[in-house]
């Protein structure tokens, strides 16, 4: 089905541009290599940008891209048309547009959008790529977290294209990803997916302490075969490994943002041992911390 239904009303191509707008490309090599990196079962991005109140923004790619696109409206709104619909994205809504796949998409007139968007690819997409359809985020502080997700995103590009934030940004894909898709899910399957909702909730409350599948199930009421096997069927992760990479996610913050030492970083995020919580952190993010601190920028 040839596109061309939702052109903009004066059927003209719109400029981009936009005030204070945040965008990053990567170079061919550094994209081949961060692909390289991320192996069969991660992400890696090529471009990812925020556009706020972008009025005129208009994109047409008539044989489609060769990443996913994620697109997720901050505020405002747009329009998105692909070869058998069109789909109308509001204020925290997000569609993933999947590889090869024909679009345009643009500003509402009256109504702008403020879009954050990342082009992605790797192995893990198979994990989200489930099914069609935008996706609403609705939980509990979901904008605020994408937003920290994205700023992080900017800061690790913008602090050096080394291994370790390769991996690190491997890591934060996965979860934003993760938050657009498993959220959606929840609202589609109410009765199943709560408790996976909560869990994360209990997570964000808990980043600086160790948290066991014990009290998992002490939160939800739930066993702890089926916290497991809920969590992994929503998220693709096992809890405590997800609630790991959360932590980990708050320590490069801590370690990029802020003067605490390595020993004060570990005990903010609930570990005793600093030498213990330098292991975790290498294991995964590739670097130890001291290096991921002092790495290029």
């Amino acid at each position: 089905m040839a596109l061309g239904s939702a052109w903009p009303e004066n059927g003209e191509r719109l400029p981009d541009g936009f005030k204070h707008e945040q965008m990053f490309v990567l170079s061919d090599p550094d994209a081949r290599r961060f692909r390289t990196l991320t192996g069969e079962n991660g992400l890696f991005l090529t471009d990812v940008g925020f556009y706020p109140d972008a009025a005129g923004h208009y994109r047409a790619r008539p044989a489609g891209s060769p990443a996913a696109i994620l697109l997720y409206v901050r505020k405002g709104r747009g329009i998105v048309q692909l070869p058998e619909q069109t789909v109308s994205l509001a204020a925290d809504e997000a569609l993933v547009i999947e590889p090869g796949v024909p679009h345009i998409y643009f500003a509402d007139r009256q109504d702008p959008w403020s879009l954050l968007w990342v082009h992605a690819g790797g192995g893990a997409l198979s994990l989200f790529l489930t099914g069609g359809g935008k996706r609403r985020l609705t939980g509990p502080g979901a904008a605020q977290r994408m937003e920290m997700y994205f700023e992080m995103i900017f800061r690790t590009l913008q602090d050096g294209l080394t291994d370790g934030n390769f991996r690190y940004l491997d890591r934060l894909l996965q979860t934003v990803f993760a938050e657009v898709f498993w959220r959606e899910e929840t609202g589609r399957t109410a009765g199943t997916n709560p408790a996976v909702n909560q869990i994360i909730r209990y997570f964000y409350r808990n980043l600086g302490r160790m948290i066991s599948l014990h009290d998992l199930a002490e939160e939800t009421g739930l066993s702890e075969g089926r916290i497991s096997v809920l969590f992994r069927k929503y998220t693709g992760s096992a809890p405590l490994a997800f609630f790991t990479r959360l932590r980990m996610e708050r320590a490069c913050y801590l370690l990029r943002t802020s003067t605490m030492n390595v020993s004060e970083v570990a005990l903010s995020l609930g570990y005793a041992d600093p030498y213990y919580f330098s292991r975790v952190f290498s294991r995964v993010v590739g670097q130890s911390p001291r290096a991921y601190r002092n790495s290029p920028v």
